[in-house]
């Protein structure tokens, strides 16, 4: 009997323990009351998009109610938003401006004013969101409808998915694109995963990025690559580090969804101390790896190594696909990171949205949701997101954009991958052009995403 209490003491011990864990780990307090955000219920344009949801400030209500409808109801708000919309530069504002209006106002208010920028001031939107627009209004109609505007070779292309963190250990994340795959495999289109690891550091992660870009290049094949949250991290860096531009060539496009290539501060937050500690004790009871992976995502570090990596070759054709919440937007399981990055300024429950953006190429803002993007149409949409990316890129080659010979491209300092010590399967998988893209390198992909049974093309199309 001793020994059986005993075990319960130990195992109750246990359970108190790991959920200590799981409260420090996820934000939660027994005083969550005081963290909560206020709701003002409030109706109207966020970016382009007509929402109805809550808002955290009289400010904001008042911005999204009255102000952009062009009502001007109360001189003080009117006087007050007039003179920070004045003091933003044309285009996108920087973090630190977003961040002083969201600590002096509220992170809403900041989140509505660079809406309203993405909507308006997106001087490279163009042309790609007219294709995205119109794809949008053909596949709504039939979307077994021939693409138009597209590259002679388009239905050759090869998907590459660069997924993010967690992606095999929580695939309810969708971190793998796996429903947005499993849709595009009706239409035809063949998709690989590049097996990163979990919760692994981004430059060894970017090796094996490196090592997929190289093994479809050898494969004579023509790639456009997806990349999900932290898989943006590690195609830029591959991108800049590891690649030589003409191993290169033969990506024509990336879509860089929710990306965080320069980190993340909820990496700051778990790995500073008193929080690291518990980090490192819930990744160990979870199998899930150690610390350095999330060290690598640090804003510090990142930003850091975003600085001093050259920009991707000009002949690549990029999207970023960011997402744009409002506190009341933001899904049950961001909660508690949103509120840690609302200090911050205008964030999606993971990173800073304007964080996000790679400079100099087009924006296309989910408004209204945060960085899970459980969007009801997610399906039709990587449809349309696919379809304008190869406008884009057949308008790109029409009007020579990016096409300056490689020799004029800015010099690229390569580094040496960390670890890199490549097996004989691995060096005979990259250099054996008639391997089978079914069968790839095992450092390389994963399988082909599954086409569901009674997703097959009908035989009239």
């Amino acid at each position: 009997m001793t020994a059986t209490l005993r075990h319960l003491r130990r195992l109750g011990m246990q359970s108190a323990l790991l959920t200590a864990l799981a409260i420090a780990a996820s934000g939660c307090c027994l005083t969550k009351k005081k963290d909560e955000i206020p709701c003002y219920c409030a109706q109207g344009l966020l970016g382009d998009r007509y929402v109805r949801t809550c808002v955290d400030s009289p400010l904001a209500h008042y911005y999204m109610e009255h102000y952009r409808k062009g009502e001007r109801l109360n001189p003080q708000a009117d006087a007050t938003i007039d003179a920070v919309r004045a003091s933003l530069p044309p285009g996108f504002p920087s973090r630190e401006q977003l961040q002083a209006i969201a600590n002096n106002y509220s992170c809403d208010f900041a989140t509505l004013l660079l809406a309203e920028k993405f909507a308006y001031e997106d001087f490279y939107a163009e042309p790609f969101r007219t294709f995205f627009y119109e794809e949008m209004q053909r596949i709504a109609v039939d979307p077994w409808s021939e693409p138009v505007d597209v590259p002679p070779n388009a239905k050759d292309l090869v998907l590459v998915v660069v997924p993010g963190a967690l992606w095999e250990s929580q695939p309810e994340l969708n971190g793998s694109f796996q429903i947005q795959r499993a849709y595009l495999a009706k239409f035809g289109w063949q998709s690989y995963v590049v097996r990163t690891e979990d919760v692994g550091v981004v430059e060894r992660n970017a090796c094996l990025v490196a090592n997929a870009v190289r093994h479809f290049r050898a494969q004579g094949k023509e790639i456009v690559i997806f990349s999900a949250s932290r898989g943006g991290a590690e195609v830029y860096y591959a991108l800049g580090n590891y690649l030589r531009p003409e191993e290169t060539t033969h990506i024509r496009g990336w879509i860089n969804v929710v990306g965080t290539p320069r980190g993340t501060p909820v990496a700051d937050e778990f790995t500073d101390p008193p929080m690291r500690c518990f980090t490192s004790l819930l990744l160990w009871i979870k199998h899930l790896g150690s610390i350095e992976g999330v060290e690598s995502m640090r804003t510090d570090v990142r930003r850091a190594a975003f600085a001093r990596t050259p920009p991707p070759p000009a002949h690549l054709a990029i999207l970023n696909y960011v997402a744009v919440p409002l506190s009341g937007q933001v899904v049950e399981d961001n909660e508690s990171t949103y509120k840690r990055l609302r200090k911050y300024g205008p964030n999606d429950g993971v990173t800073l949205v304007i964080d996000a953006i790679l400079p100099g190429h087009p924006t296309l803002p989910a408004f209204g949701y945060d960085h899970r993007l459980i969007e009801p149409n997610q399906r039709e949409k990587s449809l349309a997101v696919l379809r304008a990316m190869l406008r884009y890129i057949h308008w790109r080659d029409l009007n020579g954009v990016g096409r300056e010979p490689l020799a004029q491209q800015p010099p690229r300092p390569q580094q040496e991958p960390p670890d890199q010590k490549e097996t004989a399967e691995d060096s005979a998988a990259a250099s054996d052009t008639t391997l089978s893209l079914r069968a790839p390198a095992r450092w390389l992909v994963e399988e082909q995403a599954t086409r569901p049974a009674d997703a097959a093309q009908p035989t009239t199309r």
